[in-house]
């Protein structure tokens, strides 16, 4: 088999429906019934998952399409997801596809073409997500590189670090599997980041598309427990990598720098204060860990729960942070009027 395309899931059954529908669709109208298998890695999820990936199966087998699923007896996070499907892959490439994300068409083919041609350990395409769209692509030149020690080529990967359009070569992972799995244990959001940049330092045959493989859904985040400061975490998972595998490559380094570090306290009081104000969906386990580096952070605390550090806040801090409970009552008072948006979410990744 050539590629495994690999969809890890949780709790988001309408939204995995319509875009696994349109991958089946776009594998049979490319006939690449032969060259791709779907997987879908269900991440203990509590909603009608199981049943979408059954009716899936039944859709695909009668259309020679190759489907398969498994389901995580509990939630392992978003790298435990990619690490339980990396070990169940056995093509030559496996690609990574958000559960919202439906393929462009014809893209599915240029990729597996691409593939067969250039023959990649690692390939980036496109993706239509503003800020980067049809209109401001992120990878303006479809370019095909030999060399591995200049980080720069992956600064699209960083900058907007999406999983969707991430391909990475079976084989170079095989021998190097300890690698792998402590690479998914330590970066726990970015696993596809930092795995590409492990891919790209041990082996040679970095391929950028300017294809554009995908369109976003309007509502991505939906049902994923991504904080405002997430950013954070990828610098520090950056961090990690750099540490253990390439302490002394410069352009690492540079990379790294050019991560944007948002402020954790401003950007919590803000999300918080656009939850009640009725601006900004969450879930509670967001909405949790924002309330716990305020409570932190005025208890003396100098970091979050989980170690990362604590920026000063603005001089609007304080005015933002003694109205959040005027805000609170609000909401609460507001809570019963009937044709209001839920703004609480079911927690996802």
């Amino acid at each position: 088999m050539l590629l495994t395309i690999y969809i890890p899931t949780f709790n988001r059954a309408h939204r995995l429906e319509e875009s696994l529908a349109c991958l089946l669709r776009e594998i049979k109208n490319g006939d690449l019934e032969s060259k791709v298998f779907v997987l879908v890695g269900d991440n203990g999820s509590l909603d009608e998952t199981p049943r979408v990936c059954a009716h899936a199966q039944e859709q695909a087998s009668r259309s020679g399409i190759q489907l398969g699923y498994f389901r995580n007896a509990e939630n392992l996070g978003f790298s435990g997801n990619i690490a339980a499907g990396l070990k169940r892959a056995t093509s030559e490439w496996i690609m990574f596809l958000s559960d919202d994300d439906k393929l462009c068409a014809g893209a599915l083919e240029e990729v597996c073409a691409d593939l067969m041609e250039k023959r990649p350990s690692l390939a980036l395409y496109n993706f239509s997500q503003a800020p980067f769209d049809f209109k401001n692509p992120l990878i303006t030149k479809t370019d095909f590189s030999f060399q591995n020690s200049d980080y720069s080529p992956l600064t699209s990967l960083v900058s907007w670090p999406k999983m969707t359009g991430v391909v990475l070569a079976m084989a170079p992972m095989a021998p190097r599997t300890p690698q792998i799995n402590e690479i998914c244990d330590f970066s726990s959001h970015f696993a596809h980041v930092t795995l590409s940049l492990y891919i790209f330092k041990e082996t040679t045959g970095l391929f950028k598309s300017e294809t554009f493989l995908a369109e976003a859904d309007d509502d991505y985040l939906e049902h994923v427990n991504f904080v405002p400061y997430i950013d954070q975490y990828l610098a520090r998972e950056l961090e990690i990598y750099r540490a253990f595998y390439d302490s002394s490559n410069v352009t690492l380094s540079e990379l790294i720098n050019r991560v944007p570090k948002t402020n954790i306290l401003d950007s919590s009081v803000d999300a918080l204060l656009g939850f009640y104000r009725g601006n900004v969906r969450m879930t509670e386990s967001v909405k949790r860990r924002l309330f716990t580096n305020l409570l932190r952070f005025l208890s003396g605390k100098r970091e979050t729960s989980d170690g990362l550090s604590f920026s000063r806040p603005s001089t609007r801090f304080f005015l933002k942070l003694l109205s959040i409970p005027a805000f609170v009552m609000i909401r609460y008072l507001l809570s019963g009027l009937r044709g209001r948006r839920p703004l609480l979410m079911k927690d996802g990744f």
